[in-house]
């Protein structure tokens, strides 16, 4: 009966977490409504011409954190369900206890793997945002995409896009491989 009473009470929501919960959501929800690249380009064209890198990063880790915070929110939602869960409920575990020694750490793998998927997606996003010659003058020589905007300047010279166009596919291929490793799905 005393265990019934912890689920039932970890279970209902407080009039606090719920508002929270709604808020973050809808955030999220308005976050992932804008196009990223077309957002960026908005902004980039608003800002002077002599940003630097910080300024793309900022704007693409402003938009790439939806995604991890939608997954992070579900499976902590699946994990609350699980037996173990249940178990600590039942042994008297208080709340936090409850979700640091056991919801979160069994959460924080298949995050891990949205992490490392959404890291391949900011560094082709960051190298198109280069191609395009967003991010500053700084970045010109530098970044993997600002080597490829210099081929299509000297159209002649095609040969020196390809170390950086390789780079750029095989950083995302071993990003990509990284999450599958860490999802178990490696054969």
């Amino acid at each position: 009966r005393q265990a019934g009473k912890l689920a039932d009470k970890w279970l209902k929501t407080s009039p606090v977490t719920v508002p929270i919960d709604l808020l973050l959501m809808r955030l999220t929800e308005v976050f992932n409504a804008v196009p990223k690249l077309i957002f960026i380009l908005i902004v980039a064209a608003l800002l002077p011409h002599d940003q630097n890198i910080w300024v793309l990063i900022g704007l693409i880790g402003l938009l790439n954190w939806t995604d991890i915070a939608l997954f992070v929110r579900s499976e902590l939602l699946r994990v609350r369900e699980l037996d173990y869960v249940t178990a600590a409920r039942g042994m008297g575990f208080s709340d936090r206890r409850t979700f640091w020694r056991h919801a979160f750490p069994n959460a924080l793998r298949p995050v891990l793997v949205i992490f490392a998927f959404n890291m391949a997606n900011a560094i082709l996003l960051e190298a198109a945002l280069s191609f395009l010659g967003f991010g500053g003058s700084t970045l010109r020589g530098i970044s993997w995409g600002s080597l490829l905007e210099s081929v299509r300047v000297q159209a002649g010279a095609w040969w020196v896009g390809i170390p950086s166009g390789l780079a750029i596919a095989l950083m995302v291929m071993t990003i990509n491989n990284l999450g599958e490793i860490l999802a178990g799905k490696q054969h």
